[in-house]
């Protein structure tokens, strides 16, 4: 897990100096099916963060808006604003 939150801060820092990359969008993406929650989590928040640089995630996080965790459909919620 510790792997992934590093990863996450990663992209996210990225996206903050406006430079996601396509296949960090993706990876979050693919995160947001993860079986851990926390995973789920954490992507969720990422993609928020990133803002419209992850507009080809709004599929995926209107998805994750039926989680079965309030946390990620918390901030799946978010993320789409």
């Amino acid at each position: 897990m510790m792997k992934s939150i590093s990863w996450i801060l990663l992209v996210c820092l990225r996206s903050l100096i406006g430079c996601p990359q396509k296949q960090e969008i993706e990876k979050l993406v693919s995160e947001l099916q993860d079986q851990d929650k926390n995973i789920r989590y954490n992507a969720a928040r990422a993609l928020g963060l990133i803002g419209e640089g992850a507009v080809s995630a709004v599929p995926a996080l209107m998805q994750a808006l039926q989680d079965q965790d309030w946390g990620v459909r918390n901030n799946a919620a978010l993320a789409l604003g």
